[in-house]
């Protein structure tokens, strides 16, 4: 009864006041409430479902099937059939499906409701809330492109398969098209492509490639793929019917990771293959180089011994023998050669070499096995051509292995030409040859060790594929460089090498030595030996004379000692490099302290030239260097430090 303490009335305005703190929570969750009369089929949305299927946030009533439309049209049979299921049993119901806003993006929700029956049972009304979950979907199913990806990588063998797989993946699930570019030699190719015909701009590939950076515009994301410290390509993705968001572009940047470290172990695992391939060929060859010699050594051996040959054969048998012998210690030599310089163990005797003399002797030597060919061999040398400093012996095995290269492979009544040209700052020798020419696939290998362009059983040349190897090591040695060209097959093969010079005014000039460095005493530190005794060769060439350190802390001791007038330091060394050389130097009192200090280093670029007169060199010299050059910068910080 009205007044009656034990049933307290309610008062409407708190009845108010919590349900709009109720609509206030659910709003801030995100979830969107609706109520539906089963007798009207007309349906309530709240202000936050409105928001939801991206219509005006207010409180809307229209009939079911025109709210109905808003379902993705894969979704709404599926829909139909579960709610008729839920009144029919009266039971309560929860659903995943998609729909379809005004602006044509699609979105995944979840509505949970249940029925509402009167007393008699019969289904009255339904209601329920819904929440959006496309986020949530979004990363289950980035999961599981990434799981599925992880199993085509962890499937596939060549990475030509397993990038089509991986294109094939992501088209049309999160991209309308995916395509892969990698990075070859001189530009970006497409390796593989999905989806829809897209194609972005080549300056923005190249900008990713270039800065290692994403690019993302709206519905296009150009992502870098990088491994081992390197951009190796772009994984570039376009989507059709929406943007590209930030969980978008996190996923894409983890999927692009990923399949950056599979490229990279795919690339890897084919070299090693190809490696292998290399030095099963290589102990094939091997093989067959050293038994061939000794077949005919041991063989005429045993026959003399048993005195199967008559006598007036013994002298050729000799000669046959020795022959044989001397062509297994050069392939031993070679052997050996070329580990001691894998290790960094080739030893320079330089000294002051007539360029003349060593391209003479070197043709001499193969012109016996070019007469035998009918070869015609031609040399063209400048008369400006004149001493350098070098190895004499090394460079006469560089000009001998060209040579005889050319000569083993130009078949007969061919033609080699020699031609030594004088520049400004080196000499240029080339060796061209009429032979068969090479392979553009094979060009860029021709310097490696144990590669030949044909490695079959029926291949005519002999040898083990080392001699351009070690004319590429001599040659860099040197502070030279090796070329190859050749218009292909049948086009024949030149073979160029550039060696540093010095230009002979600065060499003879007597007044300029004398009066410049002549009987100054100049520290150089490197750590490799062959560049030590580069430098002290020059320098001896001005009357200097010289002391070397492998070692700061040996540098450190010469310094005190010896009382150096100029130090001349590499940068790049073990332990403490050259700018932690210099550091000590100038920490010691005057005049030790103040000595003139030169860097020779190969880093050139401008902030390592920076950098070395800011730690307190007086002079940057990059590699490779010459004596002239040298020389002038000696004096310089001499004068320097003197005035």
């Amino acid at each position: 009864m009205p007044g009656d303490p034990a049933r307290p009335t309610a008062d409407p305005s708190h009845v108010m006041h919590a349900w709009h703190r109720l609509r206030f929570a659910l709003d801030a969750a995100g979830i969107g409430t609706w109520h539906l009369d089963l007798q009207t089929g007309v349906a309530t949305f709240d202000e936050s479902l409105n928001a939801i299927f991206g219509l005006e946030p207010v409180e809307t009533r229209a009939p079911l099937d025109e709210r109905l439309a808003s379902l993705h049209p894969d979704d709404r049979d599926r829909i139909h059939t579960a709610m008729d299921a839920a009144i029919a049993a009266r039971q309560q119901f929860s659903l995943e499906f998609r729909i379809v806003r005004p602006d044509g993006s699609i979105r995944w929700l979840r509505d949970r409701g249940r029925i509402i029956a009167d007393e008699d049972g019969q289904a009255t009304a339904a209601t329920g809330a819904v929440v959006d979950i496309t986020d949530r979907r979004r990363l289950e199913e980035h999961d599981r492109l990434l799981s599925e990806v992880l199993q085509v990588l962890a499937s596939t063998g060549a990475a030509e398969d397993a990038l089509s797989a991986i294109v094939e993946i992501l088209a049309p699930r999160f991209a309308a098209s995916c395509a892969v570019y990698l990075k070859g030699d001189d530009a970006l190719t497409i390796a593989a492509t999905a989806g829809t015909p897209y194609g972005p701009d080549d300056q923005a590939l190249a900008n990713v490639v270039r800065g290692g950076r994403l690019i993302h515009v709206r519905d296009e994301l150009l992502i870098p793929l990088r491994a081992g410290g390197a951009t190796i390509g772009v994984l570039a993705l376009a989507a059709s019917d929406r943007t590209f968001d930030s969980t978008d572009v996190t996923f894409a940047t983890e999927f692009a990771d990923r399949a950056a470290l599979a490229i990279d172990h795919m690339r890897l695992f084919r070299d090693l293959e190809r490696a292998n391939r290399v030095k099963d060929d290589f102990l094939a060859t091997l093989s067959h180089e050293l038994r061939t010699p000794l077949n005919a050594v041991l063989g005429w051996t045993r026959m003399l011994r048993q005195g199967a040959v008559a006598r007036e054969r013994t002298a050729a048998i000799l000669e046959t023998i020795e022959r044989n012998a001397a062509a297994q210690m050069q392939l031993v030599e070679e052997l050996l050669d070329l580990s001691a310089m894998a290790a960094g163990g080739l030893r320079l005797t330089v000294t002051r070499v007539d360029l003349r003399d060593v391209v003479g002797g070197a043709i001499e030597t193969v012109r016996p096995a070019a007469d035998a060919k009918s070869l015609r061999i031609n040399l063209v040398i400048d008369d400006s051509v004149s001493e350098l400093a070098g190895d004499p012996a090394r460079l006469r095995q560089v000009l001998w292995n060209l040579l005889a290269n050319a000569v083993k492979f130009t078949p007969p009544a061919g033609t080699v030409d020699v031609c030594v040209t004088d520049g400004p700052s080196d000499v240029e020798i080339t060796v061209s040859d009429t032979g068969p020419g090479i392979a553009s696939d094979f060009l860029p290998h021709v310097f490696e060790p144990f590669r030949q362009a044909e490695t079959s059983v029926s291949r005519v040349p002999g040898g083990l594929g080392l001699g351009l190897s070690i004319v590429r090591h001599i040659v860099e040695a040197h502070g030279g460089t090796c070329a190859v060209r050749s218009g292909g097959p049948g086009l024949g093969t030149k073979f160029s090498v550039r060696l540093p010079c010095s230009r002979s005014g600065y060499v003879t000039d007597s007044a300029y030595v004398t009066g410049g460095l002549r009987g100054r005493r100049v520290l150089a530190v490197d750590d490799d030996e062959s560049t030590r005794d580069l430098v002290a060769t020059m320098l001896v060439m001005y009357g200097v004379s010289v002391r070397t350190a492998a070692r700061t802390t040996q540098a450190l001791q010469i310094v005190s000692e010896w009382n150096p007038d100029v130090l001349l330091a590499d940068i790049a060394m073990p332990g403490e490099d050259g700018y932690a050389l210099i550091r000590h130097v100038r920490a010691l009192p005057p005049p030790v302290g103040a000595i003139p200090a030169v860097a020779l280093t190969g880093y050139t670029d401008p902030q390592s030239v920076q950098r070395a007169f800011a730690s307190g060199f007086d002079a940057h010299l990059g590699k490779p260097l010459e004596p002239h050059v040298l020389a002038d910068a000696l004096i310089k910080v001499l004068r320097k430090r003197r005035n």
